[in-house]
């Protein structure tokens, strides 16, 4: 049972792991759009003043604006790009890998559980079926001992210390 909690624990912490991974990145996208809003408002503010004097007299006012809207418009591209880029990193990779194998352990301990507890029931099954062979006055039969010393020698088994 301990080894058992032993993996919840596991299984938790890697878990905990990756949503504050998850949580960094989240921020340091939020950070990277946040800082690219306002570079891209500041610098496009005070480029767009000047360009467009410039433009207006070469291509006419209209012309200008269009060309400022779309150089707007790739730098806002490009820092999204960017934004969008970030990744969780290689701890990431490991920290998935111990959830999985914690997970897969957690499933084995928990079949082994299951399975014991399907052995207990057959015995239990077994034990009723002897109990009922007593009252019919079936005291030495092989139904009334078989179930006995079969639950006898699994309890033997299991407090031995394994080696």
């Amino acid at each position: 049972m301990e080894s058992f909690l032993m993996k919840a624990r596991l299984l938790t912490r890697a878990e905990l792991v990756l949503f504050r991974l998850h949580i960094r990145r989240a921020a340091r996208q939020a950070t990277f759009i946040a800082m690219g809003v306002v570079a891209t408002l500041l610098a496009v503010g005070m480029a767009n003043v000047a360009s467009y004097f410039y433009l207006s007299d070469q291509l006419g006012r209209i012309t200008a604006g269009f060309v400022l809207a779309v150089i707007n418009g790739l730098l806002a591209a490009v820092m999204f790009l960017v934004a969008s880029r970030l990744g969780l990193g290689p701890e990431a990779k490991m920290a998935g890998e111990i959830r999985d194998l914690a997970v897969a352990q957690l499933s084995a301990e928990t079949q082994r559980i299951k399975d014991d507890v399907d052995t207990v029931r057959s015995d239990v099954a077994e034990m009723r079926s002897a109990i009922s062979s007593l009252r019919r006055g079936e005291f030495l039969s092989l139904a009334v001992l078989a179930p006995i010393v079969k639950m006898l020698s699994r309890a033997l088994q299991t407090k031995q210390p394994s080696s």
